[in-house]
């Protein structure tokens, strides 16, 4: 049988590229110095599509790749009127003779995925070009050059000189908040020089997802002429271009009969789906590699759970596959056609051991089938096989197939033909040409006998988003499935959540929390098929209308429905019946009705109904509120409800200027609920507007510090009002007062109220905490204690708040080991706050490291009446202690220590370790920075954004991505991280449950100084394992690592590996290590191991170093 031909790359698209953040700029990255321009290009918001041939981000003949095909026909239908044709198959022929992919985005309205807004027209734009037979994208000015001689959509562009760069990023990310198209164009047009085909505002709108930056190392001057070149050859055919893109937007909305056909229908330049039979399966080569690979270590009845991963025919193989094992080899015999995508993989696998390509199938099929698919297509005479990766932890890790097991580049979108041709050097592609007479192509040199654009790199890429757009896609059509699920209070919830992962500034949140307060109102009102159409992705039919409408409140809201927009009303329902909707409505007008509210905060718009009188958490949150009292009728009353009615009306007296808002003890008569709730709305400040900075002028009062030490600090201090405790509105209201004046009278009862709490966080039991706060009593601070509280029956809460009101400065002197404790902690000093009208600020001590050795000794020389833990009085003596003090509090502590290093105002220190002078010395840093602890809010804020930190584990892959802070002087286990893989190796591991971990620890000690520093690690080999019951792992082996003079860790570096998290089924990362240790002292039971084929470089160098930098975790 006539053997297949060898597989080539045929198509791929970019690799994904990081968004900046707040604090990140493409200007400050190492990688881009020697930069000479930044590119600023605008993002437009479609599907990607790829040519030739036409194929979709998943695959082809879909109505993805169609629509690209119909836009791109009038794209060149528009610029080459009756040459359209001929032009689009001579650059067809072009691309396909020379290995180029073309990248397009693919943007039209309704008919596919909605993104931000609707798009005015529909039409390509060229994104990137990959020369495929190298893997390699063109750089900007060979993009440039292509799209100018073929006559391709380029989208807009800034070309600005690098001395430029750091200022117009500054300023592109202080304006995304509120930009759109226009902004930018006004703001860019005064920079370098613009690249334009066809403007964003024209053809998508006003609403902008963002812009790519690249820094390039060709100057501007360099590139000038061909951005002269494509607008000289461009600017003609605007018009026509613009006016086909409107009207094929328009067939698009209207979804045109025309246009439902021609998605229908295969087009000329399509591959058609494959099946195939076991002769196109690769005949006698394939089945050979089959036999011999042992069927890719499948065992039969695993292809059953490689069906469904790939979406191939279910329920296995069907009849007729027997598996034998014989000698180890699984042989199988085919009583019948085999399923599709079991021959793609047979095809893909078959071939000469030492091609690349044949090794990255071999190696996917093996052990990533999980998360690999394939799909087959057969074009001109020529089968393609398309690949899909469902996790990207598999192109993260493939740098290290490529050098260690030689395999192929992995990329995303990946084509192949079985066609063993090899495209000619991009060279040849990049020669410029013109339109010749006769309907010929001529080639011209680009001048100074060049046959190719100027030289330009990109050095660095990286994309900057635009509110107007995550509010809409990430804030609005991403959490459909919690809205239309859970209900607006939850949907609402989330968008907190929102907020938080787009760094969204805090002036921001507030201008947007009534708008998403509004859709969900109007979601909640939508018919069932209306509601199930949002579930399936088609939201812009209902979200553009009310954002317009939310625009403009005068003309679409009414009065009432305006004002309540502002705050939040708690309904309190004493009746002793429920409400009738009709009772509610009158005094919720277009309100989101939360239920209970269910313990979280009032917000802007919201409607909360309860049974009981209303606690701090109804009241104290980011909107005024106005609560409402349905009283008890006299035919349903009762003692309860009459208790409840009198807790009610003292509730002004007991918030006091803590409640921003008003009580009603009974229901305004509805025609004057719209009067007195405009009247009390117009009397809320402005919260856009920053509070006037505190009078330093106005007196302390008496108690604010009285101990000796704290007492010089006064004059120091500067603080600012919670901004949550602004005067009662009903007194602003029926007295008069301005509010201006009212502000300051707050600021200034404020600034005489102060109080500081100190605590000590993350350091277990034995730590020295309670040698810190004997210090600060002796200094003149007030102490309140748990254990002493414990040991005498008190209540520690009840004393902290007793002291905070008769003291400036307290100590909480109570272990706070994790993040729960840290938040009750801020909630205990909340709610004192509120009853105690004061402000509190908090001061935070940290240690820098822990020392479990020292602090576990401290508590067993603790004596038996020693009010704390020892190991005396615990029922179970010692091993019963050393469990409470390393489960409890050590284990915790460890975990928590980087969230409470990140704290704000936090003090760091190692005295805890070093002696009772330096503790003492502590004491005196507290007491003297008094005046910097930050406010209860602002922890309670830092908090809030920190992301969980669960306990890390040796080998685990998704440690690194837990970044160290600063040189990595705290942590539990110490790694040797490898940039832009995911991957590490780890040198130092968490610690045993034994409380013998000398060498562990004195290692950790050892690596912790090299944080930050750069080393190589040396890889040798890839080994597979398979187990009983379809598990599986994988792991490279790692012989040695560069630079750390001797200082390892003995018994880790024995397994030294790194492990492949995408390899993993039912397998942990912390087993690895285990695994390795049992292969070493002899084949575990029930396990097979393979080891991947070398490449070159591995086999003759023995290993492969690749570089990391070592982090403590």
């Amino acid at each position: 049988m006539e053997p297949q031909q060898r597989a080539r790359l045929v198509a791929h698209f970019l690799p994904k590229f990081d968004n900046e953040n707040a604090a990140s700029r493409l200007s400050d990255k190492a990688r881009a110095a020697g930069a000479s321009c930044l590119i600023v290009s605008k993002k437009h918001s479609g599907s990607l599509v790829m040519a030739p041939p036409f194929y979709s981000k998943n695959g082809c003949a879909n109505k993805y790749s169609r629509m690209g095909a119909i836009a791109l026909r009038a794209h060149f239908a528009a610029v080459w009127e009756a040459e359209a044709a001929a032009r689009l198959d001579a650059w067809w022929a072009h691309a396909e003779f020379h290995g180029l992919t073309y990248s397009f985005e693919c943007v039209v309205p309704r008919l596919l995925d909605e993104h931000g807004a609707t798009p005015r027209g529909g039409y390509v734009v060229l994104t990137a070009v990959a020369h495929v037979a190298d893997g390699t994208f063109l750089a900007p000015a060979e993009l440039l050059a292509l799209a100018t001689t073929w006559r391709l959509p380029l989208n807009q562009a800034w070309y600005i000189p690098w001395e430029q760069a750091a200022q117009v990023e500054d300023a592109l990310h202080d304006g995304r908040w509120t930009m759109d198209d226009a902004h930018v164009d006004a703001l860019l047009d005064g920079y370098g020089e613009r690249q334009c085909f066809l403007r964003h505002g024209d053809t998508q709108g006003q609403v902008l997802e963002g812009f790519v930056l690249m820094a390039v190392d060709a100057s501007v001057d360099a590139l000038r002429p061909l951005l002269r070149a494509y607008e000289e050859e461009m600017a003609p055919l605007r018009a026509r271009a613009l006016a086909r893109s409107l009207e094929l937007g328009r067939a698009c909305r209207e979804n045109e009969a025309w246009l439902a056909r021609e998605l229908e229908a295969p087009g000329a330049h399509e591959p058609t789906r494959e099946k195939m039979d076991e002769k196109q399966a690769g005949g006698a080569v394939a089945a050979e590699w089959w036999r011999r690979s042992g069927g890719g270590g499948v065992v039969a009845e695993a292809e059953e759970a490689e069906e469904e991963a790939v979406g191939g025919v279910r329920g296995g193989c069907g009849e007729g596959w027997e598996a034998e094992l014989s000698g180890g080899v699984v042989v199988r015999t085919i009583q019948q056609r085999l399923p599709w995508v079991v021959q793609a993989w047979r095809i893909a696998c078959a071939g000469d051991d030492d091609d690349p390509l044949v090794r990255l199938f071999r190696t996917l099929h093996l052990l990533y089938r999980h998360h690999v698919s394939l799909k087959a297509y057969r074009y001109k005479g020529m089968l393609q096989l398309h690949i899909k990766v469902s996790d990207d932890q598999i192109f993260f890790g493939w740098k290290l197939h490529m050098s260690v097991s030689g395999c192929a580049p992995l990329f995303r979108g990946m084509v192949v033909q079985f066609d063993g041709r090899v495209p000619p050097p991009l060279e040849l592609a990049l020669a410029r040409r013109k339109p010749a007479a006769g309907g010929g192509i001529a080639i011209v040199p680009w001048g100074g006998g060049r046959g190719a654009p100027p030289r330009c790199r990109v050095l660095a890429i990286a994309k900057l988003k635009c509110l107007c757009y995550i509010q809409r896609t990430f804030g609005v059509r991403n959490l459909l499935p919690v809205l239309l699920r859970d209900g607006a209070a939850a949907y609402l919830e989330r968008v907190k959540r929102f907020y938080q992962n787009w760094q969204v500034p805090l002036e921001h949140r507030e201008r947007l929390t009534p708008v998403f307060a509004g859709w969900a109102r109007q979601v909640e009102q939508l018919s069932s098929a209306a509601r199930d159409a949002l579930l399936g992705g088609k939201y812009l039919e209902h979200l553009e209308p009310y954002l317009e409408n939310a625009q403009q409140p005068s003309a679409q809201l009414s009065p009432l429905a305006a004002s309540l927009a502002r705050v939040c009303v708690v309904l309190v329902n004493l009746t002793g019946q429920p409400l009738p909707s009709e009772a509610v409505e009158p005094y919720a007008k277009g309100m989101v009705h939360c239920g209970t509210g269910n313990g979280r905060p009032p917000r802007s718009g919201t409607l909360l109904e309860i049974t009981m009188p209303p606690g701090s958490k109804h009241v104290h949150g980011d909107a005024p509120v106005l609560v409402i009292v349905f009283p008890p009728s006299k035919t349903n009353s009762s003692l309860p409800l009459e208790k409840m009615m009198r807790q009610c009306a003292s509730l002004e007296s007991r918030f006091g200027g803590q409640l921003r808002g008003r009580v009603f003890l009974a229901p305004p008569p509805p025609d004057e609920w719209e009067q007195r709730v405009a009247a009390l709305v117009s009397t809320l400040p402005d919260l856009s507007i920053a509070p006037t900075p505190p009078d330093r002028s106005v007196a302390l009062s008496p108690n604010s510090y009285t101990s000796p030490v704290v007492e010089g600090t006064a004059e120091r201090m500067s603080p600012s009002p919670s901004s949550h405790a602004s005067p009662m509105v009903e007194g602003t209201a029926e007295h008069g007062t301005p509010v201006a004046k009212r502000q300051k009278e707050a600021a200034a009862e404020k600034r005489m109220r102060r109080k500081t709490v100190v605590a000590v966080v993350g350091l277990p039991p034995g730590g020295g905490k309670s040698s810190l706060f004997a210090a600060l009593r002796d200094a003149g601070a007030a102490i309140a204690s748990s254990d002493e509280e414990n040991a005498r029956k008190g209540s520690f809460d009840t004393q902290l708040e007793k002291l905070v009101r008769q003291h400036a400065v307290v100590g909480y002197d109570k272990n706070v080991p994790d993040t729960a404790g840290m938040a009750k902690l801020l909630r205990v000093l909340g709610r004192i706050e509120k009853t105690a009208k004061c402000s509190i600020h908090v001061r935070l001590v940290v240690p820098t490291r822990l020392e479990h050795e020292v602090a576990w000794a401290r508590v067993k020389a603790r004596p038996a009446e020693h009010i704390s833990l020892n190991v005396h009085t615990v029922d179970g003596g010692e091993d019963e202690a050393y469990r409470i003090f390393r489960k409890i509090f050590f284990d915790n502590c460890e975990r928590f220590l980087p969230t409470a290093l990140a704290m704000p105002g936090a003090i760091q220190t190692d005295a805890f370790w070093t002696g009772l002078s330096e503790v003492e010395a502590v004491a005196k840093q507290v007491l003297d920075e008094i005046p910097m602890a930050p406010a209860l809010r602002e922890l309670a804020e830092c908090l809030e954004q920190q992301p969980s930190r669960r306990p890390s584990s040796p080998g685990s892959p998704s440690s690194p991505s837990s970044p160290s802070r600063g040189k990595g002087t705290f942590g539990s286990w110490v790694g040797a991280d490898m940039p832009g893989t995911k991957l590490h190796v780890t040198l130092v591991p968490p610690k045993t449950d034994s409380p013998n971990d000398r060498a562990r620890l004195d290692a950790f000690k050892r690596l912790r100084a090299y944080a930050g520093t750069l080393t190589h690690v040396h890889v040798t080999k890839y080994v597979f394992a398979s187990g009983k019951d379809k598990r599986q792992a994988g792991f490279w082996e790692v012989c040695a690592v560069d630079g750390l003079d001797g200082n390892e860790f003995g018994a880790q570096k024995e397994v030294y590996h790194i492990t492949d998290t995408a390899a993993l089924v039912k397998f942990k990362p912390m087993e690895v290590p285990i695994l390795m240790r049992e292969r070493l002292a002899g084949q575990p039971q029930g396990w097979t191991f393979r080891t991947l084929p070398l490449s070159t470089e591995c086999e003759q160098k023995g290993s492969v170093a690749c570089p990391a930098v070592v982090n403590v975790h």
